[in-house]
């Protein structure tokens, strides 16, 4: 992991780590400790961060019961299952390669 002092270098140097290996973009692990840093130095992030990976829940039409969307939205990105995301998971892996 990179150390630097402060929470925007450690967010720009993970940036730099995504344009030499363009895999960490759907990297589950590094993507979701990008704001690691922030959350450490600025309580109001690391409460935002908990309302909304931890404790918000919404009603989904499907289930008819209240899920948390953000792991909804988490396993949807991370791995795809509409068609449409699978898709663009492959042209982000593509654009990577290039």
């Amino acid at each position: 992991m990179v150390h630097c002092k402060n929470g925007q270098s450690e967010i720009f140097a993970r940036e730099t780590i995504i344009a030499e290996n363009s895999a960490k973009y759907l990297d589950e692990e590094f993507i979701m400790r990008i704001f690691d840093v922030l959350e450490n130095e600025l309580p109001p992030v690391s409460q935002y961060l908990e309302k909304i990976f931890v404790l918000k829940k919404n009603a989904t039409i499907v289930r008819n019961s209240k899920v948390m969307s953000s792991d909804l939205i988490c396993v949807e990105l991370f791995y795809p299952t509409r068609d449409e995301n699978i898709h663009q998971t492959n042209l982000v892996d593509a654009m990577g390669e290039s």
